[in-house]
């Protein structure tokens, strides 16, 4: 693989190719591409199912809504496979979803691309109807151990049935039977935690597990050239500028149970990953419950720094009778700004 990645970069910048941006695999451990990659950084939370659960464990871990959900889909749907040369309805049901949400025009995809999907023995697609009518669709891939929710849509009335619900825990279900070890069921629109699609998908499996973006660059000179030397995002020459936080106060005030996802994502920074002496990521349900025990404990204090209108790092504060001890942290964001020193 590292050999491999040697010879990509020199024959992408024998071409010309200024950089390269990477998703990676969420169950790959990011720390190990340390020094490959010129960037790594933690996107979103996503949500993973453990097909091995019994059915009665994992409905369990399901709401009550969702288990109402899924009672009520089952008496007014059924469902089907779609065949091939049925793309037209695959993409009409999928582009309904895509109005209905403002989608971005990257989101939108050619007819023979629905109809491949629908031809290959690698990807499995599934509409629910309402007295015969066609009023939702998921698409579903697979190979070796995993399955992977991917595209999926439906109308109006998908949404007052639960249609979504039930394809999905269908899906569930089926590649549970036929041995699949893992269902990803990916993240939200955007990386918020409050985000609909994510709180939709962790109604199906408290599991979440992070999602890393990595990036190359081919051609340096030019890399700098566009970005200004602009850190945050790769490719930050494409997003608008984050604002300099040079000149705001730095603040502490004690941290809440709601911070916990701000906590969880700066957690997930490779840089404190690695600064903490840890070797891989945190667990979400782990580090939850740490955070929340920690938040108790009478001689340690937890602080949020925040900058401006942006939180930037946190602070414990352990009292040990005689003396403090102070342990910091900062988002990878906001590193070489200063903001470790004024925390």
């Amino acid at each position: 693989f590292w050999r491999g990645i040697g010879e990509w970069r020199r024959r992408q910048a024998d071409r010309g190719r200024v950089a390269e941006f990477i998703r990676m695999h969420p169950f790959l451990n990011p720390l190990a591409f340390r020094g490959w990659f010129d960037q790594i950084r933690f996107d979103r939370l996503t949500v993973l199912v453990d097909l091995t659960e019994p059915k009665e464990t994992r409905h369990r871990n399901y709401t009550k809504g969702t288990r109402y959900s899924l009672r009520l889909a089952q008496k007014s749907l059924t469902m089907r496979p779609l065949e091939v040369g049925e793309g037209e309805l695959f993409r009409t049901l999928y582009e309904a979803g895509l109005a209905r949400n403002k989608a971005q025009d990257d989101y939108f995809f050619r007819l023979d691309h629905f109809e491949t999907l629908l031809a290959v023995d690698w990807a499995d697609v599934r509409v629910a109807e309402l007295g015969g009518e066609a009023i939702a669709v998921a698409c579903f891939l697979h190979s070796g151990c995993f399955a992977h929710y991917h595209l999926s849509g439906g109308t109006v009335h998908a949404r007052k049935k639960f249609a979504h619900h039930l394809l999905l825990e269908d899906a569930i279900n089926r590649y549970a039977a036929a041995g699949q070890r893992w269902m990803h069921l990916g993240g939200g629109r955007g990386s918020g935690l409050s985000d609909s699609l994510l709180l939709f998908k962790t109604r199906f499996s408290p599991r979440r597990i992070a999602f890393y973006t990595g990036g190359i660059i081919f051609d340096r000179d030019a890399y700098g050239r566009l970005t200004r030397d602009r850190k945050g995002k790769f490719l930050s020459y494409r997003f608008q500028p984050t604002p300099d936080l040079k000149d705001e106060d730095v603040t502490l005030r004690p941290a809440s149970a709601g911070d916990f996802a701000f906590f969880f994502r700066l957690k997930c920074d490779v840089d404190n990953i690695v600064w903490s002496g840890h070797t891989k990521p945190p667990i979400w349900l782990g580090l939850q419950d740490w955070y929340d025990r920690n938040l108790r404990i009478e001689s340690r204090s937890i602080f949020i720094g925040t900058c401006g209108a942006r939180r930037v790092g946190y602070v414990y504060l352990d009292d040990h009778g005689a003396t403090l001890e102070m342990t910091l942290g900062v988002a990878t964001s906001e590193a070489g700004r200063g903001v470790g020193r004024r925390l």
